[in-house]
């Protein structure tokens, strides 16, 4: 058991936490942008069910229910469309649901820490009523027809259950540090900074609601005027006149372009005073981030402004103003601080990062966008063709998370693992590794599954069950083909994404899985000669340790012809078939160095191209692929 004390072990639980809320925002700025809120006019039951329908019949009658209920937003609609912003929908009150549950078991887990629930007791508790407050909100944002005003005072109130819950993450994380003398004061700034940014993100959800982003399009004056005449900022055409503070779209878009500069200045004056303190580490990064992100922030706002809302504008700009909350959270809290133990709970963040093995994960997004830039059907949908690449992210999170989980006392014996992985390194409990990853893999298949297609998401599913349990758990310590076999998994990427995309398999998915499939023994293989003496010491049949060094060499050349060759029978363009028989034709002459005597660290060489050949490979892919369309 790691030794972590009970409070670093809730501040996890509520990093945790404040993830996952910070997923659900952004989701829920997608479901409004996308128009997909009202796709679910029940609440909280669908049809009497909490499940979506399983049925072709069942679609069809949420549909009509659907057409019944809002007609003008319905006409001309298809059955498919409708799917998929129900899905959409969905998946947002799935997520609010998988918060409502992590909430109360961390509730119930910091109520038998006595001394922890002692100084989390009332941030908790005052949690606890806002998520009931907000899950009402929810319900009213329904039944009101999305209401700006609700829908504003529901992302306020998000924001103040993430402000609340991430504070006391960091809190518990800095659990007996010592308090720098007059740390009231120093706070009193950042909190200043982070109220005004507060407001101005509910003023932006009344922006969004109520549509002012889409008139007086200009800057930095409103139409014509710096300030627009008093009756038309404050009308008698609305019933009670105080309703232009929620309905008047010019007052509106006023305030809120206008407030931007109170929260640049109380954004800077805090970067002023907290440049004159030590700080942590998180604090130190966190600083920089916020004036780099301030002037993004405010440039995306003129942006929508000049440019009418475009909808992955949109997006950004409420990812990036979360990005400054956040930030101004993280300063504000360590200014309190002497830096004399740094607890970095931004470590605990790249924890569980690493957990996913992200240099992994890069080279499985690459294959997948290849995939994606060559079926060609997504070029016009930039939401779909991300979110496919997210549930990819997922999807290889989970599988790998799991593997380091299930490995994590072998690559603590590991010289190449045991300073690397988070696990075998005891950075994080087992038990909180494993949540996350299966939350991961969760993830993953209710997006492809919901947002795509069921067949996508059993292929995800069949992708970390090969991966995580068949390769894992009994090929890899079984036999010294395990790296041919299970190189399958890994090579799923492009197979996943394309059925995602057309709900269908083609033959160019499976040639990029056959490019990848006979790519990863000789990668996998060059390093096991590097590595054999971990690999012996801890019992993993690898091909070397069984079969020998030579051997391994004269594999390695054998599967090198054979990538280059099936990557040839892949028809993209001149530049790709250029690139790859250059790429390839080096690619079998390292192997055929290795092969005829070069010194051992030549395999490290070999190794390192073989990561350079597929990255190569697939960006001029996209290129060849992005051209020809």
């Amino acid at each position: 058991m790691t030794d972590i004390s009970p409070a670093r072990r809730l501040a996890s639980w509520l990093l945790f936490l404040s993830m996952l809320i910070t997923m659900l925002m952004l989701w829920g700025g997608f479901v409004r942008i996308s128009g997909s809120g009202l796709s679910i006019p029940d609440w909280p039951l669908i049809n009497g069910s909490l499940l979506p329908p399983f049925s072709d019949a069942g679609w069809q009658a949420v549909f009509e229910d659907y057409k019944h209920t809002y007609p003008a937003l319905t006409d001309g609609m298809s059955l498919g469309t409708f799917e998929t912003q129900f899905a959409i929908e969905y998946f947002h009150r799935f997520l609010a649901a998988l918060v409502g549950i992590v909430f109360l078991a961390i509730l119930l887990r910091a109520r038998k820490m006595p001394e922890v629930w002692a100084v989390s007791k009332k941030p908790l508790l005052w949690a606890a009523g806002l998520i009931l407050v907000q899950a009402i909100l929810g319900g009213m944002v329904v039944k009101l027809d999305l209401a700006a005003a609700v829908l504003a005072i529901h992302l306020g109130t998000a924001y103040i259950i993430f402000a609340i819950l991430f504070w006391q993450a960091l809190k518990l994380s800095r659990w007996g540090d010592p308090l720098r003398t007059g740390h009231e004061k120093a706070q009193r700034f950042g909190k200043e900074a982070i109220a005004a940014t507060l407001i101005q993100v509910i003023s932006g959800g009344l922006v969004a609601g109520t549509g002012a982003g889409l008139v007086m399009n200009t800057w930095p004056k409103v139409g014509d005027h710096w300030v627009p005449p008093m009756s038309v900022l404050w009308g008698d055409f609305y019933t009670p006149i105080v309703a232009n503070l929620w309905q008047n779209q010019i007052l509106i878009q006023f305030f809120h372009r206008w407030w931007a500069f109170i929260v640049a200045g109380a954004v800077i004056h805090l970067i002023i005073k907290a440049m004159k303190m030590p700080l942590s580490a998180r604090g130190r990064l966190a600083l920089r981030a916020t004036a780099t992100i301030l002037v993004l922030q405010i440039l995306l706002g003129i942006g929508n402004l000049l440019m009418k809302v475009p909808p992955y504008m949109a997006i950004v700009h409420l990812a990036v103003a979360f990005m400054l909350f956040l930030v101004l959270i993280i300063v504000t809290h360590e200014v309190a601080y002497d830096p004399v133990v740094n607890k970095s709970l931004m470590s605990q963040f790249r924890d569980y990062i690493n957990l996913m093995k992200p240099s992994i994960m890069l080279l499985v997004l690459l294959t997948g966008a290849a995939a994606l830039m060559l079926e060609g059907s997504l070029h016009a949908s930039n939401w779909e063709f991300w979110t496919i690449l997210f549930g990819l992210t997922l999807t290889g999170g989970c599988a790998n998370g799991l593997n380091q989980y299930f490995e994590r006392e072998i690559d603590a014996q590991m010289g190449r693992t045991k300073n690397r992985r988070p696990l075998a390194m005891k950075k994080m409990e087992p038990k909180h590794a494993l949540v996350f990853v299966i939350a991961c893999g969760i993830g993953a298949i209710l997006i492809f599954g919901l947002l795509f297609n069921w067949l996508s998401a059993a292929a995800a599913f069949g992708t970390i069950a090969f991966y995580s349990f068949f390769y894992t758990l009994w090929l890899k310590p079984r036999t010294h083909l395990n790296i041919v076999i299970g190189g399958a998994a890994g090579a799923m990427a492009p197979i996943i994404a394309w059925t995602a995309a057309t709900g269908t398999l083609a033959f160019t998915p499976w040639l990029l899985f056959l490019i990848v499939f006979f790519w990863t023994p000789p990668h996998f293989w060059a390093l096991a000669l590097c590595v054999k003496k971990d690999y012996a010491r801890v019992h993993i049949p690898m091909l070397p340790v069984i079969k020998g060094d030579h051997e391994t060499r004269r594999q390695i050349l054998l599967y090198s012809f054979v990538l280059v060759a099936i990557s040839l029978l892949l028809h993209v363009g001149l530049l790709y078939l250029s690139a790859a028989l250059v790429l390839g034709g080096l690619f079998v002459y390292k192997a055929w160095k290795l092969l005829k005597g070069a010194e051992q660290n030549y395999a490290w060489s070999l190794f390192k191209y073989s990561i350079v050949y597929l990255t190569a490979l697939f960006v001029i892919i996209m290129a060849d692929a992005a051209i020809t369309k």
